[in-house]
């Protein structure tokens, strides 16, 4: 599972600066992404017809607390995920770097956790709630957060930390241009195996 109350192992690649998990931009603006409609993260056919996604992403706030409680995954997508931790989280109010991707009727519909590195952003958690996946939620969600990072900063190194037994989202990435580096780590804590996955810098 990736970590929500921690930093995490660095690789050389990504060493964050001490200390430093924050809160990226200012989001909250209602942003409209086009995706492909009912399109899995795992799909490689033919386009389908493109339908626009309304989404916010915005930073969480205290208020949000049942919202994200009540976030859930498929059972097969529990590992990845450390959902449990997200009531100590609030209960602590160390929000800074969580992230909430909602619909046009305010539901949440995503999560992300990010932090900042030396080169650019390191995306630690990303997940579709159950009831929105295979809807194109994946890649809209995923393309607003790239989007806004990289107006923070043009030359971003963004770098995401995956499990290596989570093929969906490693194809996810991989349908954003991230291409995985180096060889899979073993964190300690977590007992499990990661894979760095990263988009190239602009410039």
């Amino acid at each position: 599972m990736l970590r929500l109350l921690r930093s995490i192992q660095k690789h050389p690649l990504v060493s964050l600066f001490t200390g430093l998990i924050i809160s990226i931009i200012p989001f909250g603006s209602p942003t409209i992404v086009s995706a492909t409609n009912g399109d899995k993260p795992e799909d490689s056919g033919p386009a389908q017809a493109k339908k626009a996604i309304p989404i916010t992403l915005k930073e969480a706030q205290p208020e949000d607390r049942e919202n994200f409680e009540n976030f859930r995954v498929h059972p097969d997508q529990e590992d990845f995920l450390d959902l449990e931790k997200i009531p100590e989280i609030f209960q602590a109010n160390k929000l800074q770097g969580l992230l909430g991707a909602y619909d046009k009727e305010d539901f949440l519909v995503g999560l992300a956790y990010i932090t900042k590195t030396r080169q650019g952003f390191m995306i630690e958690e990303f997940a579709i709630d159950k009831k929105y996946q295979s809807q194109g939620y994946g890649k809209t969600v995923l393309a607003e957060l790239m989007r806004q990072l990289q107006s923070k900063q043009t030359d971003a190194l963004i770098t995401a930390e995956i499990d290596v037994t989570n093929s969906s989202s490693q194809r996810l990435f991989k349908r954003h241009g991230f291409t995985a580096q180096g060889e899979p780590y073993y964190d300690k804590e977590d007992d499990d195996f990661y894979q760095l996955w990263v988009t190239p810098n602009e410039k």
